[in-house]
């Protein structure tokens, strides 16, 4: 096997595995690689066993089980660093707590230009008002339709002055 298609063989893997779509796809070949270099051991050593049994040249056995181990080691080496590749090209999945966490900020930031909002408009300062109706819509749109527009002093300063 030339060493040109042997850095064919790494390519096309690299090029397959980084592919996965999503990080625990990713995870997941990486793992693949981590168990195919732990059983290289194992099936090396069995290679080793037959050839010497069948043609009782130590020797042989030796040099084909080191042959079978370097294939199966660098076979999942590069299956699980292609894994690792592509855990590194995709963000780690949030957990639903994180999420929550997130929700509850949003909330708690849109309810804080909320309050600022109603204060200034009830100081008839509505430049604030539309200043920072975007910014709750950016922040949390479902607390923009039901509280923010909801409170009658906002209200009035984004109705349009009648011509």
């Amino acid at each position: 096997m030339s060493s040109a298609s042997v850095a064919a063989g790494l390519v096309m893997s690299l090029a397959l595995t980084s592919g996965c779509a999503t990080y625990n796809q990713s995870k997941t070949v990486a793992s693949v690689g981590g168990y195919t270099m732990l059983a290289g051991l194992p099936i090396a050593i069995g290679v080793g066993v037959v050839v010497k049994e069948s043609s009782n040249d130590g020797f042989a056995g030796g040099m084909w089980g080191g042959a079978v181990l370097l294939a199966v080691l660098m076979t999942g080496a590069v299956v699980g660093g292609s894994g690792l590749i592509g855990m590194g090209l995709h963000d780690k999945p949030r957990s639903e707590a994180q999420n929550r966490q997130d929700a509850v900020v949003r909330k708690q930031d849109a309810w804080a230009l909320t309050k600022t909002s109603a204060a200034a408009a009830r100081r008839g300062d509505c430049d604030t008002v539309r200043k920072l109706d975007p910014q709750v819509l950016a922040v949390d749109a479902t607390f923009h339709a039901t509280v923010f527009l909801a409170d009658l002093g906002i209200k009035r300063c984004l109705v349009p002055a009648p011509p």
